[in-house]
């Protein structure tokens, strides 16, 4: 089970199916082109979300392979990019904060990095950050929208391909659209509530009909948020 954050109301607890777990990662295994070459420095704990299903899950479904220290400190952090030379890893936004203002201490492992890549989730990160660490590591920093009862609902592709600032990217698997408040689906650029469906949205609540039925409504999951999507598809 996974809890929810209980921003809006009461915190609820989700099943989480294996089925639910593998869609998203497989999608995600496509999205951030894994192959059995990347190593991953978990961050997260293993009781969240982000920690457990997108940190862990994902690699281990392509067959990469993930450090996983016992606790996050800053110290250790650099020593395991010196030590293991991760190809990624992927936090909040707060530990992203603090190994950014923390990198100057550390210099030549910055320097020597062998990041391709960072993810960032849980939480909006500040523009400044994004910035501040894809300048001081060399690479892109990814931002996407995930949440308890749909894993990885969108994100900012990889390069080539475009990032585009103040959005959290593209779908990953399924469909995200924009409804308004009579059920109808909008077209781009008109603001309304984010609805999704396809195979990572969970079936419900436990033990609770009454806000399963409210969030899902004809196969779409309604989490309460507003946001548009623009012509190219970008949250």
């Amino acid at each position: 089970y996974i809890a929810t954050s209980g921003t809006t109301s009461d915190h609820k607890l989700i099943p989480r199916k294996q089925r639910h777990m593998i869609a998203q990662a497989r999608a995600a295994v496509t999205h951030f082109r894994f192959t059995t070459a990347d190593l991953g420095l978990l961050i997260m704990p293993l009781f969240h979300g982000h920690g457990m299903e997108q940190a862990l899950t994902v690699p281990l479904l392509a067959g990469s392979g993930i450090v996983c220290p016992p606790v996050f400190e800053i110290r250790t952090f650099f020593e395991n990019l010196a030590r293991f030379r991760p190809t990624w890893y992927s936090a909040g936004f707060s530990h992203h904060s603090a190994i950014l203002d923390a990198a100057g201490d550390y210099p030549k492992i910055v320097e020597n990095n062998n990041l391709r890549y960072i993810r960032s989730g849980s939480g909006r990160l500040d523009p400044r950050v994004i910035v501040g660490l894809e300048t001081t590591f060399g690479v892109p920093v990814i931002e996407g929208l995930g949440m308890s009862e749909v894993p990885c609902v969108t994100c900012n592709p990889l390069p080539p391909a475009k990032r585009k600032p103040g959005t959290v990217g593209i779908a990953l698997d399924g469909n995200v659209e924009i409804m308004d408040d009579r059920g109808q689906l909008l077209g781009p650029n008109s603001e309304g509530q984010i609805v999704v469906r396809g195979s990572m949205v969970f079936e419900g609540y436990l033990e609770d009909p009454a806000a399963t039925a409210a969030a899902l409504v004809d196969g779409w999951y309604h989490n309460g948020d507003l946001g548009c999507l623009d012509d190219e598809g970008y949250l």
